[in-house]
């Protein structure tokens, strides 16, 4: 939220885009570690909530690897 504040995005970019990747790589964990413990991981990846989950954070991979795919990160806001 704090970057959509255009005084705060400029006074701070380096700790937003920080904060911003440590919490996408921590959430990333997260649902590997979900998708670990399960008994059915395919089950729940293939879920409503699983689904929702990795449209969460596969726009910012796919930004990464692909620059110009910048529109995909829509889904995140």
């Amino acid at each position: 939220m704090p970057e959509s504040v255009q005084s705060i995005r400029s006074a701070y970019p380096v700790l937003i885009d920080s904060l911003e990747w440590f919490f996408m790589i921590l959430f990333s964990l997260e649902y590997i570690a979900r998708l670990l413990c399960v008994r059915r991981p395919l089950r729940y990846a293939w879920s409503f909530y699983g689904i929702i989950d990795l449209f969460a954070f596969l726009p910012s991979y796919i930004g990464l690897f692909i620059p110009t795919a910048g529109y995909l990160m829509t889904f995140e806001y």
